[in-house]
This record gives structure tokens, C-alpha cells and sequence, in this order.
């Protein structure tokens, strides 16, 4: 990675709020279907949008299209609004005579997708809630309470047990400056070297690999992915786009690194007139055997596009169900890990006054 991007890491770009496209989208088709002209209906839109940034992204696409540029180019131009598929269908939708109808299934797509991030999102903040809360209780408890009792225990001269060393030597580097400079340095290096790592292409495979077998976890990125992958697929068959096109905007749109290792291979084996179900044989090692016997039987009824679709949906319930449970089981395991490390604390503190008052005891 050159220094020139790395540095767009931290380049702030505003980016277009995912749900005033989707409602973009639909107002937008219904413009259209009920004879508004293209240019009014971005005219109209633009000045309703809530959003700054967005406001501006429809003002300059109508000057585009005024000045003679198509609407999908005029898009494509708009990246942190509008993704490639959105682009892709809307090209379609101008070569075929059917924006409007193509807009709605765009609609109708955008809006599962935010509706599986926003259950995704709402079932990962209570988690991230928590164990934020217990990153502040525990930096309290070191910053406020072990040096009040650290500090009695000097002046008593007691002898420290191993776990109250512990608590004092965290507390001691939480307080030292040279050892937060040392700690920031180190996590600025290790993010830079996984940063770079990571950024190589397939260096997420091994990992999301790793994370696959995590119970409940794993069986969420999964169906997420599934239903991502189908999902996609469907609407592109739909709105006509050839399958070797279709199969790779839908992997890339399933963000599954082990899938996305296989694309090369998998386009060019449709490419030679292979059936899709074929490679997913194959590679039954990547891909689940129940997604392969459902696009046979599309490929076998001629109903690929309608079969993806209805997988999508079904996938999409299982992720739900998926993510239901893990937020059941997130909350006793967080609980239970944060008693256990404010508990630890505790019971450090206490040991060297429990020594102290026996040995007064035997004395």
C-alpha cells in the first residue's frame, strides 16, 4: 500500500445515508410511472432530501443530464450514494424502456438489504453497549478505587498476594504516561501491519475461514452471506442481465472473502457453457450443498431468477432467527463477563485485608 493510500484511510468523505437512497429510489418510480419527467422528478426530490450531502449529489446529476449525459453514467459518478449494482440495473433499465419498473425491484432490493444491517446493527449495539459500560466501570474502579487501597496497604506494610501484584501493576501502567505512550505506539504499529496485511488480496480468507466456526456467530455471516449472494442474483436475473455478469456483482455484493477467492474460476466456467450448479459441486468445500441443489433445480425449471429470489427470502429468515439468538446469548455471557472481571478486582483488594486480620488473628 503507497503512502497516497494510506492516507485516503483518513480522508473524510461524507457519505450519503444508506436509507435516503432506498427512499430516493421509490419516490423517484413512482415519479416516473405517474409521467413526471426525469429531470422534474431530481429537481423535486433534491430539494425535499434532508440531507446536505445528498442534496448535492442530485443537484450535480441533474446538471449532468441537462448538459446530455445518461442517467446511469450521471450515477456512476456518485459513488458514495449509488453502488455499481445500482448503476448496472439502471443502465439496463434505459437500454430496455423499463426505468420505472426497474427502480422499483432497485427498491424493493435496497430496502432487505437495509432492513438485514439494521437487525445486524441493533443485535451487535446492545454487546457493544455493554461491554463499553465495562471498560468504563473497570477503568473507574483502577483510576478511583485500587489506589485508595493500594495506598492503605503501604502504609500497613502489608505483604501483596500474586493476584493484588497483578491489579497494582495494571494500575500502576494505566497512571504512567511513558506507558500509555508505549501502548498507543503499539497499537498504531500493529494496526498499520494488519492494515497493510489484510488489504492483500485473499488475506481475508483464512480468517473469515477461523470465524466460520464460531457457534452461532459463524451461522450468522453465513446466511448473511447467502442471502446477500441469492438476493442479489435474483434481481439481477431479473432485471435481464446476462449470468456471468449477474454471478459476479452478486458474489462481490455477498462480501464473502472464501467466494470471492473463487470468482475467476466460477465466471470462466460459465463462460465455457458449464452450468452454475456444476462449479458449486465442485467446490462443495465453499459452497453449501443446499445452495447448490436449489440453483440445479433453477436451472433444471428455467426459473433461476424467480428460485434466487425466493432463496433470498428464505435465507434472510434464517439470519434473523440466527440473530435472535445470538443477541439471547450475548446478554448472560457479558454479564457473566463482567462480574467475573469487576469480581477478580475485587477479590484482589480484598486478599491482602484477609491475610492481614488472620495473621492478627494467630497473633
Amino acid at each position: 500500500m503507497s503512502p497516497q493510500q494510506w492516507l485516503t484511510r483518513f480522508r473524510l468523505r461524507p457519505k450519503v445515508p444508506r436509507l435516503q437512497v432506498v427512499l430516493f429510489t421509490r419516490q423517484l418510480a413512482s415519479m416516473l410511472g405517474s409521467g413526471v419527467t426525469l429531470l422534474t422528478a431530481l429537481s423535486v426530490l433534491g430539494e425535499q432530501s434532508d440531507s446536505p450531502e445528498f442534496h448535492k449529489v442530485v443537484r450535480k446529476m441533474s446538471d449532468m443530464i441537462n448538459s446530455g449525459i445518461r442517467f446511469s453514467v450521471a450515477l456512476s459518478e456518485h459513488p458514495q450514494a449509488f453502488s455499481r449494482i445500482y448503476c448496472v440495473m439502471v443502465q439496463i433499465g434505459e437500454q430496455t424502456g423499463q426505468l420505472e419498473d426497474m427502480l422499483e425491484r432497485l427498491a424493493d432490493w435496497l430496502e432487505r438489504d437495509a432492513n438485514l444491517r439494521m437487525r445486524i446493527t441493533k443485535a451487535l449495539t446492545y454487546p457493544a453497549f455493554v461491554c463499553g459500560l465495562a471498560v468504563l466501570l473497570t477503568l473507574g474502579l483502577f483510576y478511583t478505587v485500587v489506589p485508595s487501597f493500594l495506598n492503605i496497604f503501604e502504609e500497613m506494610g502489608v505483604d501483596l498476594p500474586l493476584p493484588t501484584k497483578i491489579v497494582k501493576f495494571v494500575a500502576d501502567s494505566l497512571t504512567s504516561p511513558s506507558a500509555w505512550l508505549v501502548g498507543s505506539a503499539a497499537l498504531c504499529g500493529g494496526y498499520y501491519f494488519f492494515a497493510m496485511h489484510l488489504s492483500r488480496p485473499g488475506a481475508w480468507v483464512e480468517p473469515y475461514r477461523l470465524l466460520l466456526k464460531v457457534p452461532v456467530l459463524g451461522s450468522m455471516m453465513q446466511f448473511g452471506a447467502l442471502a446477500r449472494l441469492t438476493g442479489t442474483l435474483g434481481v439481477l436475473l431479473e432485471s435481464g442481465m446476462d449470468l456471468p455478469r449477474a454471478v459476479r456483482m452478486a458474489v462481490l455484493a455477498s462480501a464473502q472473502p472464501i467466494w470471492e477467492s473463487d470468482l475467476d474460476a466460477l465466471t470462466e466456467s460459465i463462460k465455457q457453457g458449464n452450468p452454475l450448479s456444476e462449479h458449486f459441486s465442485l467446490r462443495d468445500d465453499i459452497y453449501p450443498t443446499a445452495l447448490t441443489q436449489m440453483i440445479l433445480a433453477g436451472e433444471e425449471s428455467a426459473q433461476l431468477a424467480e428460485l434466487t429470489t425466493r432463496a433470498g427470502a428464505y435465507y434472510e429468515v434464517e439470519l434473523s432467527f440466527h440473530i435472535d439468538t445470538l443477541s439471547s446469548l450475548m446478554e448472560p455471557v457479558l454479564m457473566a463477563g463482567v462480574s467475573l472481571v469487576v469480581g477478580s478486582i475485587v477479590i484482589a483488594l480484598f486478599l491482602p485485608l484477609y491475610g492481614f486480620l488472620s495473621n492478627l488473628g494467630m497473633g
